[in-house]
């Protein structure tokens, strides 16, 4: 008889899956179950405890629709109870939500609210998480001075009880808010700090700490082009996830690992890695996650030359960041359309995406421009009236104040020592309440003074907005004449690629940018010539270029040039200067 043992390893591999999907519903249903009994017994602080456990369980697998779900009845009979801790811990994981989904605003609003009533509970420790969540929110927000208050708060507040379970997570987010301030060095600082701690004592760093640590330190050897090391710690990290089957770990491992592939010269594998971190992605239906690696996947697809599956990803991340109103990547899967259909020779469809890309870059600019334009407006007016009030209200103080004393020296003229004593001591205050006025009369100014500095930012944006339109005219002029050039057949070609060459050299561009640089920069070529007259024309746009902030990327289409041939100006440019390095160039710019 013959045996067929051989193939159960086989069937164990096939059943595996429906094994575990299996283990997931009874747990499920388990939860359920326990909800149940306590509804039926009527008591809410137990029933919101039972809701409690079913939210960590479906945060757990990532069921972003189960969870609201759970986290609505859980706020509710929570909301029943005067049990304050789990009141809390159900606020917590609705603001890791509320933040999941986009609205870091409310999600602020609910840590405050956590903060203060860890507070009054006595719990300093976590009382201090809630200031490093507020501080990733700001971070989120791209406001990076409230981010950093929080979280030096925070590690102060820790650091004040004596606590230093999971500690070098505080300093892992401090180290991130530094970098997003462009201070590297305080940046490397805090990141290594938190590494070094991470490695000396488990009781330091948790394990989403150590993932997070690890993906920091991944950037950093990506900043000082160490990439073997960079892809040894995005592989440790993604290792690590899959030992607890962290999903959301992986995925943002592999991401991280494409590009540093890619920079190694792997563009197959990187194809490869960013594929898998896609179908992680697909998988926690994390659409922010999914529209970035449809966005990598494609340029590597394009990258190999495979031009059709390269459209597909940028469609498919075209229609999901417009679905789900994400601009800037909107703008980036366009891009990419336009650069796919430039490598498939059909001139009309690429020069659509191009100009639905630089419409949408623009309108993202202005509108950012004029909120934070309005912004300061509402705050300037607001200031303004309750300055105006506050002055009202310090004059007829004073006038009743003036008529008070005066009745008094009526009445008691016979008291003419105490007299003179009240009319010095009204002088004084007088003198005082002038001063006081003319304190909030240069308030009002200074306040002048920003809303005119917020001007000359948004003329800035106006010219780095023309600047960029500049240089993708004249790409996409130079890739008319190459295609109309393989045609030398015939005049009227002919006659095209030499008005598009005369186009391309045609400075009266770069004059008119100049002019209008000059009026929001008066004077700024000549002072420059004045203190470094050994700089060449080239150099001196340069310049121009990097006072608006301009990337290297985008000076290097302006300038029909190669990103490293544009770093390597700045550099020159920096020794012409005589720059440090680590002094800001476009700082120093500023001040000539």
């Amino acid at each position: 008889m013959r045996s067929y043992c051989f193939l159960l390893p086989f069937y164990a591999l096939i059943l595996l899956p429906f094994e575990l999907f299996s283990q997931q519903e009874q747990k499920e249903a388990s939860l359920i179950r326990a909800i149940d009994s306590c509804r039926i017994t009527g008591d809410k602080e137990v029933t919101a405890r039972a809701f409690l456990e079913l939210v960590k369980y479906y945060d757990l697998i990532s069921d972003a629709g189960k969870l609201e779900t759970a986290l609505d009845s859980a706020l509710f009979y929570s909301s029943g109870t005067e049990d304050l801790k789990t009141i809390l811990s159900v606020k917590t994981y609705k603001a890791s939500f509320v933040s999941d989904i986009g609205n870091h605003n409310e999600a602020i609003e609910i840590y405050r609210e956590i903060y203060q009533g860890r507070l009054s509970l006595g719990d300093s420790v976590k009382a201090a998480d809630m200031l490093v969540n507020i501080g990733m929110e700001y971070n989120n927000l791209g406001q990076y001075h409230e981010a950093l208050n929080e979280e030096l708060g925070a590690l102060r507040l820790r650091e004040k009880a004596g606590d230093l379970t999971n500690i070098a997570a505080y300093y892992q987010h401090i180290g991130e808010v530094y970098k997003y301030l462009d201070n590297n060095e305080k940046w490397r600082e805090y990141c290594i700090k938190a590494d070094s701690m991470a490695n000396a004592d488990e009781n330091y760093a948790n394990f989403f700490t150590r993932i997070s640590v690890l993906n920091d330190m991944g950037g950093l050897y990506e900043e000082d082009n160490e990439l073997d090391k960079a892809v040894e710690v995005y592989e440790k990290m993604y290792s690590l996830c899959s030992e607890r089957e962290y999903v959301n770990g992986m995925a943002v491992a592999l991401s991280n690992l494409s590009p540093v592939l890619k920079k190694m010269g792997q563009p197959q594998k990187a194809l490869e890695t960013s594929l898998k971190a896609l179908s992680l992605s697909e998988t926690m239906n994390k659409t922010y996650h999914i529209i970035t690696d449809l966005n990598s996947a494609g340029g590597l697809y394009l990258e190999l030359g495979r031009k059709q599956e390269a459209i597909s990803c940028f469609n498919r991340a075209a229609l999901l960041a417009d679905e789900k109103s994400f601009p800037s990547d909107l703008a980036d899967s366009w891009n990419g359309l336009y650069k796919s259909y430039k490598a498939l020779g059909n001139p009309e469809r690429a020069l659509h995406y191009h100009e639905l890309e630089v419409a949408l870059r623009d309108s993202i600019n202005s509108l950012e421009v004029k909120n934070t334009v309005a912004e300061l407006e509402t705050k300037y007016e607001t200031e303004k009236k309750e300055q105006q009030i506050t002055l009202l209200t310090v004059r007829d103080e004073y006038n009743k104040k003036v008529k008070t004393r005066l009745r008094f020296l009526i009445v008691a003229l016979v008291m003419l020592f105490c007299s003179v004593i009240i009319v010095l001591y009204l002088r004084n205050k007088t003198v005082k309440q002038q001063k006081d006025l003319l304190y909030k009369q240069q308030e009002i100014t200074r306040l002048s003074h920003e809303k005119m500095i917020m001007e000359i930012d948004q003329k800035n944006r106006e010219l780095s907005s023309v600047a960029l339109q500049m240089a993708g005219r004249y790409e996409f002029l130079s890739y008319l004449k190459e295609k109309l050039g393989r045609d030398n057949e015939t005049r009227k070609v002919i006659d095209a690629v030499h008005e598009i060459d005369m186009q391309i050299k045609n400075s009266s561009s770069w004059e008119s940018f100049r002019l209008h640089f000059e009026e929001v920069h008066p004077s700024f070529f000549r002072r420059l010539k004045e203190s470094f007259p050994s700089l060449s024309a080239n150099e001196e746009k340069l310049c121009a270029f990097i006072i608006l902030n301009l990337s290297s990327k985008e000076i290097a289409n302006l300038n029909n040039n190669t990103v490293a041939a544009v770093d390597k100006s700045r550099n020159r440019l920096r020794k012409k200067l005589g720059l440090d390095p680590d002094e800001s160039l476009r700082s120093f710019l500023e001040k000539v």
